[in-house]
């Protein structure tokens, strides 16, 4: 019976480094894929806030100020129709400019509450 030992000892130390250097570079890859995503989830946060306020400013022009303006063409437009100081034409003209200040409302709204919908899905 007879026994045999050996010795193993590698003789290309390279596999183990260009692993090593193969994951560091993964690792950077990573890293600068976050601080990427970072920028652009900041950029698109900031420009969705800007946006929700410029809209908030619009309602808020609208709540103090165009609901009263829309609400005096409406009742100048009727009331100058009946004492005929304008024709029918003027009368739909006025009306039609007193619903464009309403819909215009409705339109900033609607994209505000769009813009606070999509502020929430980026958040959460």
């Amino acid at each position: 019976n007879g026994y045999q030992i050996g010795l193993k000892i590698p003789l290309l130390f390279n596999g183990n480094a260009s692993k090593i250097k193969a994951s560091k570079l993964a690792l950077q890859a990573a890293e600068e894929q976050q601080k990427n995503y970072s920028l652009s989830y900041e950029g698109e946060l900031n420009a969705l806030l800007s946006k929700l306020e410029q809209l908030d400013e619009a309602l808020i022009y609208y709540e103090t100020q165009g609901k009263h303006l829309s609400d005096e063409i409406i009742k100048t437009a009727e009331q100058s129709f009946k004492h005929g100081e304008i024709d029918f034409f003027q009368f739909i003209q006025s009306i039609e400019n007193a619903k464009d200040i309403e819909l215009s409302y409705l339109e900033n709204l609607n994209q505000y509450n769009q813009t606070v919908i999509d502020i929430n899905h980026l958040i959460l």
